[in-house]
């Protein structure tokens, strides 16, 4: 499945002509006339890019962006504007982590780079997605509670405190000082 590409933009234009030339080039687009809007449809469903406008009504770009941030979104954010000032794509790319900053108008060089440069976006939406993916698996390969390990011996020791967690039966954890009785216990506690 192709990541989606949402562009945030009050300048129907703009939006409607920007989507219909992605499209073209096979992706997937959705269209929000404001910041508040593309928010929204960043909290319902993922997007691989965001293609945002530094001056929107309701929600402007950088806020925008912060909310990305601030919600841990892998989306990548690209800002195109003609309200760009060298220290307003600064505050955009440092600041706010957008992805990479463009000048309206959007002529063919820019359409060029701004084509390239989403697909760069993209591969490192994947990255992200696939990391994170990664790293919430090997979390439960090698973590139970506060146990931590991932040799064959632990995982043995996940498994039989998966099966007995969820008995009512009472549990006699055995071992020497040290070995770790009391994690094991808060291990089937949490899970039970």
């Amino acid at each position: 499945m192709t990541a989606k590409i949402l562009i945030a933009d009050d300048e129907r234009a703009i939006t409607e002509g920007l989507s219909a030339i992605l499209r073209d080039e096979g992706y997937e687009c959705e269209i929000a006339s404001d910041g508040q809007r593309a928010l929204e449809r960043l909290m319902a469903e993922p997007f691989g890019v965001v293609l945002a406008d530094l001056k929107m009504p309701k929600v402007d770009g950088i806020a925008l962006l912060r909310e990305i941030r601030q919600h841990e979104m892998a989306t990548e954010c690209i800002v195109i504007s003609g309200q760009g000032t060298i220290r307003s794509a600064v505050d955009a790319v440092t600041d706010g982590g957008a992805f990479y900053f463009i000048e309206k108008p959007l002529n063919a060089e820019k359409l060029s780079e701004l084509k390239a440069l989403i697909k760069k976006a993209l591969e490192s939406f994947e990255l992200k997605r696939t990391n994170r993916a990664l790293t919430s698996e090997l979390q439960t390969l090698t973590h139970y509670g506060e146990l931590t390990g991932q040799s064959e011996a632990m995982r043995t020791v996940y498994s039989i405190l998966d099966a007995v967690a969820p008995s009512t039966a009472s549990v006699l954890i055995l071992g020497e000082s040290g070995t770790g009785k009391e994690l094991v216990a808060r291990a089937i506690h949490q899970k039970s």
